[in-house]
């Protein structure tokens, strides 16, 4: 899979936590449903495979950063929340309770173990069928805690 180019919008992706605004990094496309995190300046960014980047959580709508603005663009978060039959790959019954990763802001692209720069952003609650779980995220201090 790939990164986002559009938002997501599905029924069964209504946000289950808590919602908080975080302002975006200049010139960041954030799209609806899509995986978020903070980068090393403190700013909102798509999730990626990138050092220094510290998960965050599930993106409620979408946004463009603009922090030549007052007050600059803030995106509504949701944190504590989980993304139900999430399509991972190798996802069989003795992979819940198993950490989850994920190296772009699609919720599509999901797997079992580590990616090369970042912690897992979540873990697996529930097996459902072959390659689809569901999966509860971090927030952020859970991705600095429980990593």
């Amino acid at each position: 899979m790939a990164a986002l180019t559009a938002d997501i919008f599905d029924a069964r992706d209504r946000a289950r936590g808590v919602q908080s605004p975080w302002t975006v990094a200049n010139g960041q496309v954030i799209y609806a449903n899509s995986l978020v995190g903070v980068n090393s300046a403190g700013f909102l960014v798509p999730w990626a495979n990138t050092a220094g980047h510290r998960f965050v959580g599930r993106a409620i709508e979408g946004c463009t950063g603009n922090t030549s603005v007052t007050p600059a663009v803030t995106c509504i978060v949701s944190e504590f929340d989980e993304l139900p039959s999430a399509l991972v790959a190798s996802g069989v019954q003795a992979s819940v309770g198993a950490l989850i990763s994920c190296a772009t802001d699609n919720p599509a692209d999901c797997q079992l173990g580590a990616t090369a720069n970042v912690k897992a952003v979540g873990v697996a609650t529930r097996f459902r069928a072959a390659g689809v779980l569901d999966v509860r995220l971090f927030n952020l201090i859970e991705y600095h805690g429980l990593n």
